[in-house]
């Protein structure tokens, strides 16, 4: 819409990537990396509209029934999970934390932390007005972090958006040789 929302998804070349659905708001693949290790990742983006946000938690949780494969998701999920992720004023919006809250431990999603800066969201206002918010993140099931244990996702700068750039670098745990 204009120049907010959306979402793309880049993929190695070696790498086997199945889409299975897509809408204005995710984008669900598996993923058969070199190493022949299967996953499933989810880009997410929330609904920017918190009366519409309750249809993004739904989706999340639909999702959540579609595969049994360790799971990642990421995106911007346009809200908070903690106070602590909100640099102003951060009382007004309890409410729509726990929703949120509830929708990650409903789909078996943890988040994954990071490495930089709290907030990825700056509404860019002058002074007291300015928002800075972690709308931003990656979280994941418990058998995706078994397969992925030195996995970190690295807020970036701010560049052209009034997003930070999330990178999420994966370090696949050793296996066994296959003898």
């Amino acid at each position: 819409m204009g120049r907010s929302g959306g979402l793309l998804f880049f993929w190695k070349d070696d790498w086997d990537v199945t889409v299975h659905s897509y809408s204005r708001g995710h984008i669900d693949v598996t993923i058969i990396s070199e190493e022949k290790i299967q996953w499933r990742f989810t880009g997410f983006y929330g609904n920017s509209q918190y009366s519409m946000r309750k249809f993004s938690w739904e989706l999340l949780r639909h999702l959540k029934g579609m595969f049994s494969l360790p799971w990642v998701c990421g995106g911007d999920f346009n809200e908070i999970s903690s106070p602590t992720e909100k640099v102003e004023d951060p009382e007004n919006c309890v409410s729509r934390m726990v929703n949120f809250q509830c929708a990650l431990t409903d789909s078996n999603l943890s988040d994954l932390g990071f490495v930089g800066l709290v907030p990825t969201w700056n509404d860019r206002r002058n002074g007291v007005l300015n928002v800075q918010e972690r709308l931003d993140c990656f979280v994941c099931t418990d058998a995706w972090r078994l397969l992925f244990p030195n996995a970190s996702v690295h807020h970036m700068d701010i560049f052209v958006s009034d997003h930070r750039t999330l990178v999420l670098f994966l370090a696949e745990k050793s296996r066994p040789s296959q003898n």
